[in-house]
């Protein structure tokens, strides 16, 4: 697992260790390890993307909070093959702007 540089000093979360789960606590994404170990923590305003392989798995707390909060989640296989995301509505007013 590790954080990668974004643009605007935003971080990418990636999350790749098998076992770990994301979870969502006190405006915290949390990343545990399989025995519950807590592996890192960042605020959800910090994340501008996560990623996670098929080896991990990610709470429906997590991932509604990480939706709320604009972040998308992409998951990849153990490969790295991009399997789908889940990604946060476009807001009605972009459409209209193109």
């Amino acid at each position: 697992m590790y954080f990668g540089a974004g643009r605007k000093e935003m971080a990418v979360l990636y999350v790749d260790e098998y076992g770990c789960k994301v979870r969502f606590s006190g405006g915290l994404v949390v990343v545990e390890s399989h025995d519950g170990r807590e592996l890192a923590s960042v605020r959800l305003q910090e994340l501008e993307y996560v990623v996670i392989m098929e080896n991990a798995s990610i709470t429906s707390a997590a991932a509604t909070a990480l939706l709320r909060g604009s972040v998308p989640v992409a998951f990849l296989s153990h490969g790295g093959e991009y399997l789908g995301k889940l990604e946060p509505p476009v807001g009605k007013n972009v459409l209209l702007r193109r």
